[in-house]
């Protein structure tokens, strides 16, 4: 079973020791070793809350300790939590407590804000998975392959913007597939979404349409077309035939109730969508693909 509650746990004491500093995606992920758009599902799937939300909690928290032990005025106490500025700590604070820091020092209550938060509890290995033999687990193993998939060049389009609305850059892809006489060599259409929904914006979501390239294909910069080699390598293969809405479903079944069990390791390559038909053409506007995510050991 893959385990990554070291690593979990690592980013957690990273994320305690640095919470006066610029915490994102990126230098969370390095501190994990992993890939950005790989990092944010992981510790997801192990703490049931998406990474920023934590930092947030965590800086809100340092905050009471301080409010309560400390006579540093909210200001301080804003800076020393990582807050860049005073009205966004006051906002978020009083979302989650019920009242601004001022008003919750002044109070004196006696109850710590902590103790009634709904924010869960540090969980790190103790997520509830789904159990190696149970019947949920079984099916897994039923619909998902292990698949050794060779290296491929593709050229893809770049669609900045929702997930669900990547229909176009499809066709322009396909259209530039088609002048290209790329047809004919009976190419492979992949899907590659570079982000993960629950910690990107919606409208900065990248998501690439890409073709795979027959040897000798004449490369050429034009019309935005970019060039990139996908690497070889093991991935675990689930066949998806449903609306594309649902894929954010499927993507993050296998993150957290597959993959944990699997005995594999989640390697640092995209996760791909292996376009087996056009949405557009069928019957019920399904789309059906292969959903692979990247694993070693």
């Amino acid at each position: 079973m893959a385990d990554y509650s070291e690593s979990i746990a690592a980013v957690k004491k990273y994320i305690d020791d640095h919470l006066t500093e610029s915490l994102n995606l990126g230098t969370l992920a390095q501190a994990a070793g992993f890939s950005v758009y790989h990092f944010s599902r992981i510790f997801d799937a192990y703490t049931g809350v998406p990474v920023m939300k934590y930092v947030k909690a965590r800086r809100l928290e340092k905050a009471v300790i301080l409010l309560e032990n400390t006579g540093c005025g909210v200001s301080e106490i804003a800076h020393r939590c990582g807050f860049n500025s005073i009205s966004s700590f006051n906002a978020l604070f009083k979302q989650r407590y019920g009242k601004s820091p001022t008003d919750f020092r002044e109070a004196k209550d006696g109850k710590n804000p902590a103790e009634e938060s709904n924010f869960p509890e540090d969980t790190v290995g103790e997520m509830p998975h789904t159990p190696e033999k149970s019947f949920l687990m079984r099916i897994w193993a039923m619909n998902v392959e292990i698949k050794q998939r060779p290296a491929v060049r593709v050229a893809y389009f770049r669609h900045t913007g929702s997930y669900l609305e990547t229909g176009a850059n499809w066709n322009r892809l396909l259209a530039w597939a088609g002048k290209k006489g790329l047809f004919t060599a009976r190419p492979l259409f992949i899907g590659i979404s570079h982000d993960d929904p629950a910690t990107t914006e919606e409208d900065e979501c990248r998501h690439d349409a890409c073709v795979t390239l027959p040897a000798g294909f004449a490369e050429s910069d034009e019309d935005g077309v970019g060039y990139a080699t996908i690497p070889a390598g093991q991935y675990g293969q689930y066949l998806f035939y449903d609306t594309i809405d649902k894929l954010a479903i499927v993507f993050r079944a296998l993150y957290t109730e597959w993959l944990p069990q699997s005995g594999y390791a989640l390697d640092d390559r995209p996760a791909l969508e292996i376009n087996l038909n056009n949405p557009a053409e069928d019957p019920e506007r399904k789309g059906k693909c292969l959903v692979c995510i990247p694993v070693k050991g």
